[in-house]
């Protein structure tokens, strides 16, 4: 472990965390040891936030709430860690929350944690997107990253026992020049895929805190911004963090989705062809 200027203690460990006896009188009484986790001294258990691990076992001690694809034999053991492969992966959370679909799940993962270490440098984001990642129980959001999905860039709020679903397509950013919206200091009009996923997540953590709330500002029009939820993110979320990050700010719920090359990209590829899809959603889902 590094404490800023120096080595304090180092500690060596199997892929999977059994942890190797030091072979100097170095200081071992640091908590944290395996991908950064706090292991119990009494059970020699690593604490992974939404389950314990067992590094001599190389499994959780309950199963994974979440199975994001049941077609995937690697993913029916709900107590495995990273797919068997700790060589080249970990796991920080202690479930799974990022889910591939028409993606790698590998590379589903990388390209949130692209645009999550982009939002960081914004306050305001990093603020949203720790509260989402921290609702559990009923409340917990599946992320799925996708660009197969038409009608992607949507937050689906839990319904019939479903979790609650972020559909984000990391290489779609928003094109919203016009009148009314302020340019990024290059005077860009794109705001990147990153923006969208902060603002989605806004509206996760609105359902979560007051889903009443939620609700009835979705259902309360407002002319600029179509509904009262919209007004609420764009203005207290989506705004303040564009002006941190040089992005373009829009003054509506307005813009035309266009391809880029990739989570925090603002230049644009090709305009997204429009898709009219049946609405089945219970009438809550918010889009970007």
């Amino acid at each position: 472990m590094i404490n800023l200027k120096e080595a304090k203690m180092k500690n060596e460990l199997e892929p999977y965390g059994v942890f190797l006896e030091p072979q100097s009188e170095e200081d071992t009484n640091l908590r944290y040891k395996y991908t950064g986790q706090e292991r119990d001294a009494f059970t020699n258990y690593d604490y992974m936030h939404f389950r314990f691990y067992a590094s001599s076992m190389g499994r959780f001690l309950k199963p994974d709430n979440l199975i994001p694809d049941i077609t995937n034999p690697q993913n029916w053991n709900a107590y495995t860690y990273v797919k068997g492969n700790p060589v080249n992966f970990n796991d920080p959370s202690g479930h799974i929350r990022i889910v591939g679909q028409g993606i790698d799940e590998v590379d589903a993962l990388l390209l949130y944690m692209e645009a999550k270490d982009y939002l960081s440098k914004s306050e305001v984001a990093k603020q949203v997107i720790e509260k989402m990642e921290s609702l559990s129980g009923e409340k917990e959001v599946t992320v799925v990253v996708t660009s197969d999905v038409p009608d992607s860039d949507k937050f689906v709020p839990e319904n019939e026992g479903w979790t609650n679903l972020i559909y984000w397509d990391p290489y779609a950013g928003l094109d919203i020049s016009g009148t009314d919206n302020e340019k990024d200091k290059e005077g860009g009009t794109i705001q990147s895929p990153a923006i969208t996923l902060v603002h989605e997540s806004g509206h996760v953590v609105d359902f979560a805190e007051n889903s009443r709330e939620f609700i009835s500002r979705t259902k309360t029009n407002d002319l600029k911004y179509d509904d009262l939820e919209e007004k609420k993110v764009i203005t207290q979320i989506e705004t303040k963090v564009a002006k941190q990050l040089n992005e373009p700010i829009r003054k509506s719920h307005k813009g035309e989705r266009v391809k880029v090359e990739g989570p925090t990209s603002k230049m644009m590829k090709k305009k997204i062809k429009k898709v009219e899809v049946p609405d089945e959603s219970s009438g809550n889902e918010k889009k970007r």
